[in-house]
């Protein structure tokens, strides 16, 4: 999910034949424009700053706030993050947008209905760039597969089920 799903992509293509298959839920799309603008920007480089400087309450009260987390129902999950992955080195993005093409695996592109416009952008950029890929949209936001576990688990099933492999 989120930017897990950047990950797989990368994966799948540096390695197509141990990917049997891809379902791809809130996941952003590097070198897909326009940028996220508004309340659909999320302040990485803000976060990243307060954590460093050990003010994780902080962070977390700002994160709390942010579009993203609107259908989050589950505190323990916030509760629970330590702001690790913040203090990541990190390079710029690989612009996957252009090499969508190359992944052929069978691949599920998830957003909630009430996920930010930006997400919800490049979810059809995705599906629209992977030969195989199917588009849906489930109920909730960002975090619909906590929100709305039924209808995600379902899904999942359902396509794992058909992928044959």
């Amino acid at each position: 999910m989120s930017q897990g799903g950047r990950v797989a992509l990368e994966f799948a293509l540096r390695h197509p034949g141990r990917v049997a298959g891809l379902i791809l839920q809130g996941t952003p799309l590097g070198g897909f424009q326009p940028g996220p603008r508004g309340e659909d920007a999320i302040p990485l480089a803000a976060y990243a700053r307060l954590v460093k400087d050990g003010r994780l309450a902080e962070m977390k009260a700002l994160w709390r706030r942010h579009p993203l987390m609107r259908d989050a129902r589950d505190e323990a999950l916030l509760a629970a993050y330590d702001g690790r992955d913040l203090l990541a080195p990190t390079g710029p993005s690989p612009p996957l947008a252009e090499a969508l093409g190359e992944i052929d695996a069978p691949t599920l592109v998830v957003t909630g209905q009430q996920e930010i416009a930006w997400l919800q952008l490049g979810g059809d950029a995705i599906a629209y760039g992977l030969p195989n890929a199917r588009r849906i949209r489930l109920p909730g936001g960002h975090l619909c597969n906590i929100s709305h576990p039924g209808p995600y688990n379902e899904m999942v099933a359902a396509f794992d089920a058909g992928i044959g492999r």
